[in-house]
């Protein structure tokens, strides 16, 4: 049986593409759905989004997922795992300070260090023979499959996501924050398949049987 996740990130303030598919599942957001803290056009999005939605803050979503303005169908996974189906879990890691309006402020690897110690811990806990794996966080993992690996720059990609795959070997990872590589898929020890998400929607087919993972554009409604 296959499984179709929504995913999207980096929306800013922005609506993300609406979808015609109605095998849906639920939706992955990977994050910065706010511009600057502002997240009221995410808030009445999922409002009325009709399906579960699993999400983890970015640095610019500071009170928007601490809120219960999104409704009791939008989970923060931060730090957490859930069952997305019978045989499917999400766990994530994402990070935003929680004073109002600096988005700029991003999350040090001891910081995001111990997220994801908790999601790790959640996932062993919920996770059963057989279960598949999709690691949700809005920052980006340091792994060698993905250009630039010597990039240094604080707060662009994270050792402490890269050791939770290593860790817990995912069958997906699903991210955002970096904008320049929206849209890229690539995989990871031939095992894990690493999508950063950006605004425009894109569809996550898991089969369930085989744990075979696809990443494509979705088709827009009109």
């Amino acid at each position: 049986m296959e499984i179709k996740l929504a995913c999207f990130a980096d929306t800013h303030g922005d609506l993300p593409t609406d979808i015609a598919d109605p095998e849906i599942s639920a939706w992955l957001v990977a994050g910065d759905v706010a511009r600057h803290g502002d997240g009221k056009t995410f808030c009445k999005w999922a409002r009325s989004a009709g399906k579960r939605i699993f999400s983890v803050p970015g640095n610019h979503d500071s009170g928007v997922f601490g809120s219960n303005v999104l409704g009791i169908s939008t989970i923060n996974v931060s730090g957490t795992a859930q069952r997305v189906s019978k045989r499917i879990i999400v766990a994530g890691v994402g990070w935003c300070t929680d004073r109002s309006g600096e988005y700029w402020v991003l999350p040090g690897e001891a910081q995001l260090e111990n997220v994801c110690w908790s999601a790790s811990s959640a996932v062993l806990e919920l996770q059963k023979p057989g279960d598949i794996l999709v690691l949700l966080t809005h920052y980006a993992p340091r792994v060698q499959s993905l250009p630039p690996y010597e990039q240094k720059a604080p707060g662009f990609v994270y050792d402490c996501i890269g050791a939770l795959i290593d860790e817990l070997a995912p069958t997906v990872l699903v991210h955002g924050h970096t904008h320049q590589w929206a849209g890229r898929c690539t995989r990871y020890n031939d095992q894990t398949l690493i999508v950063c998400a950006g605004p425009a929607t894109g569809i996550l087919t898991i089969d369930e049987i085989t744990k075979e993972a696809n990443f494509a554009a979705a088709q827009e409604s009109i």
